[in-house]
Formats: structure tokens, sequence, C-alpha cells
């Protein structure tokens, strides 16, 4: 049996790892797995508007509704109900006069107070990088608006 003062030596270390591991964890490493998904995320928004590009191809015109475009679900892993993202919040999808704009709206889902119609209008496109796992991912078929995962 251990004595006491090594016993409290252990039970020290052990708490300092379980202190480190957990700052190590809070600082790093949830954050990179929070930015690799969404990376992950922009690439099944382009994904939906490359089905949808293949769709207006097919039929002449863009589909009344994302579904009626997307022929298989994306896999990351899992498949992922169409018309959804990576976090499972749906995606919007509109079909304006002459084109279609999509957003994610990001993890929360909720969206940013952009106006994502005027910047599909005046093709404002804004590919920086960004660290925001909320912030919104806007494509249109005029381009990648807001991409924040690049």
């Amino acid at each position: 049996m251990a004595n006491p003062p090594t016993l409290a030596r252990f039970y020290l270390a052990a708490l300092i790892f379980l202190v480190v591991s957990g700052v190590v964890y809070g600082v790093v490493v949830r954050p990179f797995l929070l930015g690799m998904k969404q990376v992950q995320n922009l690439v099944s928004v382009r994904e939906y508007a490359r089905g949808l590009e293949a769709y207006r191809a097919r039929a002449g015109s863009y589909p009344s509704t994302l579904a009626e475009a997307i022929q298989s679900q994306p896999v990351f892993g899992h498949p992922i109900p169409v018309g959804l993202d990576l976090w499972g919040n749906p995606i919007s999808y509109s079909r304006v006069a002459d084109g279609f704009l999509l957003v994610s709206y990001g993890r929360d889902g909720k969206p940013d107070g952009t106006n994502y119609e005027q910047l599909r209008r005046e093709g404002k496109l804004d590919n920086a990088p960004c660290r925001d796992v909320n912030a919104d991912q806007i494509v249109s078929d005029r381009g990648e608006h807001r991409t924040c995962g690049k």
C-alpha cells in the first residue's frame, strides 16, 4: 500500500494532468475540429451548388426545391439528409429570377443579418478565412460570396 505522501503526489499529478488536458483540448483540439467541420460543410454546400448547376443543364432552369436537384446524400463519415448542412441545420435554398442562392447558417443555425440577395446581385465575394463557426456560408450561381472555411 502506498504511503500517504506518495498517494497525495499521485492525486496531485493526476489532477494537473486532467487540467492541462482540458486546457489543451479547449484551446487547441476543439477549435481545430470545429474548423475542419466548417471546411467540410463548405465542401457540402459546393456539392449542392454543383447539383443545382447539373439540374439546370438538364432541365433548362433551376429547380423549385433543393431536393429536386440532389440525387444522392452528401457523406462525411455518415449520410447527411438532403437539405441539411453538417451542423444538422437546414440549408436555405432560394431560386431567384435568373439563378439561385444557397446559405448555410453555420453551427448556430441563425442568419447573421447579411443581405444575401444583395451580395449575389452585386457579385461581392468575401472569401477571406474566418474563425467563426457560426458565420454563414453563402454560395450562388454567381460564385462563393462568403466561404468561411478555406
